[in-house]
């Protein structure tokens, strides 16, 4: 939140935002698999959903393919996103004393970002403050 120049108003109109767009494209993911999948073929499917309907839109070959090549990125993409999360949260904490060693995981050295929060490897001993 220290990043943000008002994070009250950022907050206060991103949070419901993000949360009712995530809601309408859940709904509307929903609405897609009931309108191309008969719902004899859904109840009976051994299948996760998502692979009927790839292979209904797309063939038997290229949904088979597209569906683990999408929820690859997806993986890749929470990775990215809570290693980038959990440093900013780490050194917050140590900013504010909360962790042993706060001047050692509150460090931006050597490359101006918090690599220390991250777990970049280095040893407390190699940090010159």
């Amino acid at each position: 939140m220290s990043e943000l120049r008002d994070p009250k108003r950022t907050l206060s109109i991103a949070g419901p935002t993000a949360v009712g767009l995530v809601g309408i494209l859940y709904v509307l993911t929903n609405v897609a698999y009931f309108a191309v999948i008969p719902l004899e073929q859904m109840a009976t499917s051994d299948v996760v959903v998502a692979g009927v309907f790839f292979k209904a839109m797309f063939g038997d070959n290229a949904g088979a393919r597209c569906l683990p090549a999408f929820v690859a990125l997806s993986n890749i993409g929470n990775v990215l996103a809570m290693s980038y999360a959990n440093a900013r949260v780490n050194r917050e904490c140590a900013k504010q004393g909360l962790l042993p060693w706060s001047r050692f995981w509150a460090s931006l050295k050597p490359f101006g970002t918090p690599t220390a929060a991250v777990g970049g490897g280095l040893s407390q001993e190699n940090w010159r403050f």
